[in-house]
């Protein structure tokens, strides 16, 4: 599966709770479906990937390196941020979600 098809399902697996900037909407719901299932941010993680690929498809290995960790920093914060929203609006259902789903990756079971 193309990285870019990572981040666009991701998407459509949120429909209409996918914002730019974190909000919680009327009607919010937890998903937990999908790509959702076994990582908390697979959009955050295919852009990720996108950004990665880029760079070494140009064998840019430096410019990739420099990219990546670039984009981690910065969107950790904002992770951080958007979680910390999610278990107000949730509480204990998403702490517990937290647990079994990894931030960019699937736990190991």
């Amino acid at each position: 599966m193309s990285v870019f098809l990572i981040r666009q399902i991701a998407i459509i697996q949120l429909g209409k709770f996918y914002t730019y900037k974190i909000s919680i909407i009327d009607d919010h719901e937890m998903i937990d479906t999908g790509l959702y299932t076994s990582m908390r941010h697979p959009a955050y993680a295919g852009t990720f990937l996108e950004f990665t690929g880029a760079a070494f498809l140009y064998n840019h290995f430096i410019l990739s390196w420099f990219i990546s960790l670039s984009y981690l920093i910065v969107i950790h914060k904002h992770i951080k941020q958007e979680e910390k929203t999610l278990i107000e609006e949730f509480g204990s259902k998403y702490e517990e979600y937290m647990k079994l789903a990894g931030m960019f990756l699937s736990k190991l079971k």
